[in-house]
């Protein structure tokens, strides 16, 4: 369930939803890794969302966002294969991370949704393809 919760916290985050977020009682720390880091756009957008986020809902989000490239691809990888991948992962689909969908280790947006069914109501369906090993 926390899994399942912080996937949902965050891509919302990701998503430009982020105050639809709820707060819990006791608070909650997730751990992030998105790409929004360094040079990239909305790396800043990203950072002044979280911070807002921590600040209305008191939950924290430990970030270790980087740039994307092929180290960034492989630390990933890694984590995932020790067993310590981040709760929320904003990553590629297809072959970089089709081994994580066949494993089960992320949860779709359709999965989400039976539980939040306001979660990515902002962004198009027909833009979220399904994974092909899926």
């Amino acid at each position: 369930m926390r899994r399942k919760l912080a996937w949902t916290l965050t891509a919302a985050m990701v998503a430009g939803a982020l105050m639809a977020a709820p707060a819990f009682a006791d608070g909650v720390t997730i751990n992030v890794t998105t790409t929004y880091a360094g040079e990239d756009s909305n790396a800043q957008n990203f950072k002044d969302a979280v911070a807002e986020w921590e600040e209305q809902t008191g939950n924290k989000v430990e970030d270790s966002s980087a740039t994307s490239d092929e180290t960034f691809k492989s630390r990933i990888i890694t984590d995932f294969e020790a067993g310590s991948e981040p709760d929320v992962l904003f990553f590629f689909n297809g072959v970089d991370s089709n081994q994580f969908v066949e494993q089960g280790k992320v949860v779709s947006v359709d999965e989400i949704r039976e539980e939040y069914p306001d979660y990515a109501s902002n962004m198009k369906d027909d833009l979220l393809g399904a994974s092909p090993a899926h």
